[in-house]
């Protein structure tokens, strides 16, 4: 009988146990109270980044909230933002109207996994591959930066808005890098550029109700600006559709000229239907428009930060100009080929990524089944946000985040807080655009700093930008002074 009891609490205990540790290692996330319907989109405030950091010092490094519709687990710590953005079942992509519709979940940033991970890998041979035909993405760079700074001496002396100033002038290069070729008519850059700016942007809560609550913005698709979101995919597929079209008609076959001939290749010689490549998917259009809009909007915001930073800190402006002066020939202008030797500017760059944080929130994922990490449950069709201003601005890794300091990237340590640097994303999705914003936010900076000196005209602007899904600056202007090198001296001679 005793026997048979202890038998019987034995097996109790163990269910008990069991039951107990099924539960903690499916314990629900932590988060701040929210509304119904709404859930925290009005508690967000102008900048969210830093609700999130702020709720994190009560929640802890991961929790959760919902954006209107959407259960949202928001994550601000970079090793579990590198881990839980390594698992493939918490790398989908949520289902946003104004995106996933126009895009039929085609090219790169709106794509499922699979496909994602088929055409960055596409991306990234073909992006290293810089010399197709001869024909190198430093060549191209190197091209529009010239004629940039050639535009800014016509403007010499006289105050300058910055925001929106390299808007053209990215595309260009961007478009140049894929084309192997200038974008076409003013009128039909500016549609690009107009609805490359539309697709990126955050809009106000009315719009933000649009996106996150779906049958809202079906309703009213004008209020919440669905109607212009999908028009502005419509314009931009229009016009990369002509441009494909025109280009395919001088493609010759294993003969690449660029991107989009090397991408023809491609198409042409996939057979599996289940391929992204496969000719009836049409990925190439979508494929080609994430690559506009992910790297040139972003560019464009960096560059604005950069010339902000240079006119408010004049020592760190005089530093990489002299770090220009003696690593770069005279007679020569700046190539990707001296960044090695400019350390300190390579810095600058980093510093500048870190400090502005373009993309605070990265893109949204999705979890495409129901996932347990570290102990926390995270249900299918969750939303996953990286909170890579928090990161990029966190005290434990960066010690005093929020003053401009390239230096921290100049000690020994520096490779470690380079690996730690999160600009774009992380992850199985990280943005395969990277390279070229990196190289362009260089050219530019040290184009532009061997012949000019950038100060403000008068109002020293706030350092706080304009928070959306890619954040800019408040507007401001500077003036661009010609500089007297040895240059100058040396072609007067």
């Amino acid at each position: 009988m005793e026997l048979s009891i202890l038998l019987l609490g034995f097996v109790f205990g163990l269910q008990l146990l069991v039951y107990y540790a099924f539960r903690q290692k499916n314990k629900s996330l932590p988060g701040p109270l929210g509304f119904p319907i709404l859930g925290h989109l009005p508690l967000l405030g102008q900048h969210p980044p830093r609700k999130f950091t702020e709720w994190a010092k009560t929640y802890g490094p991961i929790f959760q909230i919902r954006f209107g519709s959407f259960r949202t687990v928001v994550i601000s710590d970079v090793k579990l933002l590198s881990e839980a953005f390594s698992v493939p079942s918490l790398s989908g992509r949520p289902f946003m109207i104004t995106h996933t519709i126009p895009t039929e979940r085609k090219g790169l940033v709106f794509s499922e996994y699979l496909d994602n991970k088929e055409q960055r890998q596409f991306v990234l041979r073909a992006l290293k591959d810089s010399g197709i035909k001869g024909y190198a993405f430093n060549d191209a760079i190197h091209e529009s930066v010239t004629q940039f700074v050639q535009s800014l001496k016509a403007q010499e002396g006289t105050g300058v808005q910055v925001v929106g100033l390299f808007n053209l002038s990215i595309l260009n290069s961007v478009w140049n890098c894929i084309m192997s070729s200038k974008l076409p008519a003013n009128d039909l850059s500016q549609v690009l550029l107009g609805a490359s700016n539309r697709i990126t942007a955050f809009g106000g809560l009315l719009a933000q109700l649009g996106v996150f609550i779906p049958w809202f913005g079906l309703l009213f698709p004008n209020l919440t600006e669905i109607t212009s979101g999908t028009k502005a995919y419509k314009d931009l597929y229009t016009f990369l559709d002509e441009q494909i079209k025109r280009h395919r008609e001088t493609w010759i076959k294993n003969k690449p000229r660029d991107f989009i001939d090397a991408y023809l290749d491609k198409i042409e010689e996939t057979t599996d239907e289940n391929s992204s490549f496969f000719a009836r998917k049409n990925f190439i259009r979508s494929t080609v428009a994430d690559l506009f809009t992910a790297s040139s909007d972003t560019t464009s915001a960096s560059l604005e930060f950069s010339m902000l930073y240079m006119a408010k800190y004049p020592n760190v402006q005089k530093r990489i100009q002299e770090e220009i002066s003696k690593v770069v020939p005279i007679l020569s202008e700046p190539s990707l080929h001296d960044r090695e030797n400019m350390p300190y500017t390579e810095a600058v760059v980093n510093e500048i990524l870190r400090f502005s944080t373009v993309v605070p929130m990265g893109i949204f994922h999705n979890a495409t089944e129901d996932v347990t990490f570290h102990d926390y449950r995270i249900p299918k069709d969750t939303m996953l946000l990286s909170n890579l201003y928090g990161i990029n601005h966190d005290p434990e890794i960066w010690q005093d985040p929020e003053n401009f300091r390239p230096e921290r990237f100049m000690k020994e340590d520096s490779q470690q807080k380079r690996k730690l640097l999160h600009t774009f994303s992380v992850g199985r999705r990280i943005c395969p655009g990277d390279r070229i914003a990196r190289d362009e936010i260089f050219m530019f900076i040290t184009g532009i700093l061997q012949k000019f000196d950038i100060k403000f005209t008068s109002v020293i602007p706030s350092l706080e930008g304009e928070f959306g899904f890619v954040r800019h600056p408040k507007p401001f202007e500077v003036t661009f002074s010609s500089r007297i090198t040895s240059v100058d001296n040396k072609c007067a001679e």
